[in-house]
């Protein structure tokens, strides 16, 4: 049970530091001063990181939601945002929550769950 509960927490903890590189990645490229040897050495973390995000909202994201994907390619940010523009549920407050404290003071707009 412990191995259970320590994998799912060190997955989460995974897909949000591949969310802090590919933001800074994100944020380089706006800024201009995202170099080739950057994108190249940056494009694993950008695949990984995708997968991972996939993969957790087709699983860990559906248990705790207790909700489905709406489709196939959906990643956890699409679903946290729909969370937040739909009507007032406990998922909506857990969706505010993970986004204002987790995901947000990464994003250069300051708003990653749009």
């Amino acid at each position: 049970m412990i191995y259970t509960i320590l994998t799912i927490l060190g997955t989460l903890w995974a897909l949000w530091y591949f969310y802090l590189i590919v933001m800074g990645l994100y944020r380089a490229q706006l800024m201009g001063t995202l170099t080739q040897s950057a994108k190249i050495l940056g494009a694993p973390a950008l695949v990984v990181g995708w997968l991972l995000d996939w993969l957790i909202n087709m699983t860990l994201a559906t248990v705790f939601f207790c909700e489905l994907p709406r489709s196939p390619l959906e990643l956890v940010t699409q679903r946290l945002s729909r969370y937040i523009a739909g009507p007032t549920c406990i998922n909506k407050h857990y969706a505010q929550i993970i986004c204002l404290h987790l995901l947000d003071p990464f994003d250069h707009s300051g708003k990653h769950c749009k």
